[in-house]
């Protein structure tokens, strides 16, 4: 009792120990409180190379997905594309709740990705689509009329989409004019017969910042002496319809209505042929380029997973 006194008054801070812990041999025995520790997750950090192949060709097959929905369907059910797009994202997700709900790294990466591609693949879909498909389906769908007059009526051609006129028809560059709004500049310039100028046209070349506020007309294939035709400007019709009758106002032209804006191009055989290849070629770079984007990010985390593996293991080792 007397040496428990004496070993209290030396170590005050074990005080409150009592004289259970203090041994009959006259030693004493303190055992540390337990760490508090904060629960950790631990994420499975294996990637097969089953999971690794998913990770690279199932967000490359949702991107060619995406992109095919709007260059091949766009034009006539855009309910549907968005809807499949809708489908996409839900998959995604579905994969990181997944991986999220098993700790699985690989279907949260999965799922990471799949959403990338349905994003990316929405903007490339869309971008070559206004670039080449829209016109492609315009063309393809719409009605096609050859050797026009240019001095014909534009409301006998109402639905045209494809137009060839006749070989005396002529774009009359020193007519033509830029008109801007919200940034863009809708160019527009006359289409009338070879001889005496017209004061009047029912159809005009057209197209986005390719000439100057007057003049300087390059829109299409305006510099080929073959073209001799043009394919139906469908999008921003008001902003063209305002470019039209502006340029008739400054020109002393008498009023056509609003006028037909076409782009002026080779309209020939092989123009409805070389408008789907170039849509095609289109989806083929980006489908390239996608393959390579999921390769790169699928290789890039599996690298970080190892490595993250590895030091875990090597931790454990060393406690």
């Amino acid at each position: 009792m007397a040496e428990y006194q004496q070993l209290e008054e030396l170590h005050p801070l074990v005080s409150d120990v009592g004289e259970d812990n203090f041994s009959s041999q006259g030693s004493f025995t303190t055992f540390p409180p337990p760490r508090k520790t904060m629960n950790r997750i631990d994420w499975s950090m294996r990637i097969s190379n089953l999971d690794f192949l998913v990770m690279v060709f199932l967000p490359s097959c949702m991107f060619l997905l995406v992109v095919l929905l709007f260059v091949l369907i766009f034009y006539e059910y855009q309910w549907l594309v968005w809807s499949m797009m809708a489908m996409c994202f839900l998959l995604g997700i579905l994969f990181i709740l997944v991986g999220i709900a098993r700790l699985q790294l690989s279907h949260l990466a999965i799922g990471l990705l799949c959403l990338a591609a349905a994003c990316t693949g929405a903007g490339a879909g869309f971008y070559i689509y206004v670039a080449y498909a829209s016109s492609y389906w315009s063309v393809e769908n719409g009605a096609v009329y050859k050797h026009v007059e240019p001095s014909t009526p534009g409301s006998k051609y109402a639905d045209a989409s494809l137009i060839t006129f006749t070989p005396d028809s002529i774009v009359d560059f020193g007519r033509s004019l830029g008109y801007m709004e919200a940034g863009s500049l809708y160019c527009v310039a006359p289409i009338i017969p070879a001889g005496p100028s017209s004061d009047t046209a029912q159809y005009w070349a057209a197209g986005w910042d390719c000439c100057g506020s007057r003049g300087d007309f390059k829109c299409g294939d305006v510099r080929k002496d073959e073209a001799k035709g043009g394919v139906r400007i469908f999008d921003d019709r008001e902003q063209f319809s305002a470019a039209v009758r502006m340029a008739e106002s400054v020109y002393q032209m008498r009023p056509s209505g609003g006028g037909i804006p076409v782009l002026w191009t080779v309209t020939d055989e092989r123009f409805i042929h070389n408008l789907f290849v170039s849509c095609m070629s289109a989806v083929a770079v980006a489908s390239a380029i996608s393959v390579v984007c999921s390769f790169g990010a699928a290789l890039a985390i599996r690298i970080w997973a190892r490595k993250n593996r590895d030091e875990g293991a090597e931790s454990k080792l060393s406690l």
